[in-house]
């Protein structure tokens, strides 16, 4: 066995693929792609925010719009199996954080297999120390950033919540305040 009762590569890539695995995997696929850009009409939105130095990594910031202390922030990162989708298709996730005063922002980063899995940690980690520098510029508070993902965002939700900013980055070593990775 290769791991539980898969037998070959395939057998087990098979569990990875929704395209084939959710019978109406395109009105899902339409469903973010049209939220989104509804999201991206209705709320006050700085799109392809530069946080590194290649093309790829670019940050949608959603501000909280709220007057008074700076907004806790919430970093999304975006899943597709680390090599599809990008921070459009996730958008509409800032809605709900933003209308209860929490700053959103949709991270970007390259795909697989352009780029290794590691590269993709790297990059993710780079748009949080990016927030945590900049926060002040959207309303957020540098202080309060919490971080989430959706599959394999839900892993790099992860990934950024265990880092150690303080020896690595010389950032706080609690940067990150909470963690929610979903369906990782």
């Amino acid at each position: 066995m290769l791991y539980r009762e898969f037998s070959t590569q395939e057998e087990l890539d098979a569990q990875y693929n929704l395209r084939d695995s959710v019978p109406d995997y395109p009105a899902y696929s339409r469903f973010y792609e049209e939220s989104s850009r509804q999201a991206r009409e209705q709320l006050e939105c700085r799109l392809d925010v530069p946080y590194g130095p290649t093309l790829a990594e670019r940050l949608d910031i959603f501000p909280a719009g709220r007057d008074g202390p700076a907004a806790p922030v919430l970093i999304f990162i975006h899943g597709g199996y680390w090599c599809r989708f990008s921070s459009k298709e996730f958008s509409f996730v800032a809605e709900g954080p933003v209308s209860a005063g929490v700053a959103t922002v949709v991270i970007n980063y390259a795909l697989c297999p352009t780029v290794s899995i590691g590269e993709i940690v790297r990059q993710c980690r780079a748009a949080a120390a990016w927030v945590h520098a900049n926060a002040g510029s959207f309303g957020g508070d540098p202080d309060r950033i919490f971080v989430s993902g959706h599959s394999a965002g839900g892993h790099l939700a992860a990934m950024l919540a265990t880092t150690d900013w303080e020896g690595g980055y010389g950032l706080p070593g609690d940067l990150i305040k909470g963690c929610a990775p979903i369906s990782g």
